[in-house]
């Protein structure tokens, strides 16, 4: 099984995917005004 890290930044937001087997397993999303956090197991 591949495994592969998609980073998406900006100013604002950044957002990082953990795909394994070409599927999101694990999700965050950061933003700079009010702190977020966000982890997911799809």
């Amino acid at each position: 099984m591949t495994s592969e890290i998609v980073i998406n930044a900006s100013r604002e937001e950044s957002r990082v995917a953990l795909i394994e087997g070409g599927q999101v397993v694990e999700l965050y999303i950061e933003r700079k005004k009010g702190h977020k956090s966000c982890r997911e197991y799809l």
